[in-house]
C-alpha cells in the first residue's frame, strides 16, 4: 500500500480512471476476494470508503475518486 498515499488519492479526479473495465473488474476481483477480513478493514480505513465503493468497481469495473 506503499504506493497509494492520501495526497494522491486527493489528485485523482472524480471521473473514471480506469482505461479497460474489463481489466480492472477481473483485477479487483481477484484482489479483493483473496484478502483476508482485517487486511479488508485496513483499505478501507486508509481509503476513508465503504465496502460498498469495491463492490461496485467489481461489478461495473469503474474507478473514480472520493469526492469530498
Amino acid at each position: 500500500m506503499s504506493m497509494l498515499t492520501a495526497e494522491f488519492l486527493t489528485i485523482l479526479k472524480r471521473r473514471n480512471v480506469s482505461s479497460d473495465t474489463d481489466k480492472t473488474k477481473e483485477r479487483v476481483s481477484e484482489l479483493w476476494d483473496n484478502l483476508n477480513r482485517k487486511v479488508k478493514k485496513e483499505i478501507l480505513t486508509f481509503a476513508d470508503a465503504k465496502a460498498t465503493s469495491i463492490y461496485h468497481t467489481k461489478r461495473l469495473g469503474l474507478l473514480s475518486r472520493k469526492s469530498s
